[in-house]
């Protein structure tokens, strides 16, 4: 019998994550499952240096290689408050 780890904090981003496969990963890779516990070099095969680059496309954001291996639901939430605060109006 498999067991996997708890991915409570993955449910709660999941449309992060789908956004992220589609965006970053796919067609190549498209993970089936994510743990709370998975960084980004748990669910990709691709060079750290290409996903540093994609990442930096779409999200504007440049990562240090060290990021890919924070818990991926952690560097979601990392990315997405990035472009929230590029969105958001300057205030004077």
């Amino acid at each position: 019998m498999l067991s996997f780890d708890d991915d409570n904090r993955m449910r709660e981003r999941e449309v992060l994550a789908l956004e992220f496969y589609e965006k970053i990963l796919a067609p190549d890779e498209e993970p089936a499952f994510a743990s709370d516990e998975a960084n980004l070099l748990d669910l990709s095969l691709a060079p750290e240096e290409e996903l540093i680059e994609r990442i930096r496309r779409h999200y504007g954001q440049t990562l240090a290689t060290s990021d890919l291996r924070k818990s991926f639901w952690l560097l979601l939430d990392e990315l997405n408050a990035h472009r929230q605060s590029q969105d958001s109006p300057t205030k004077e």
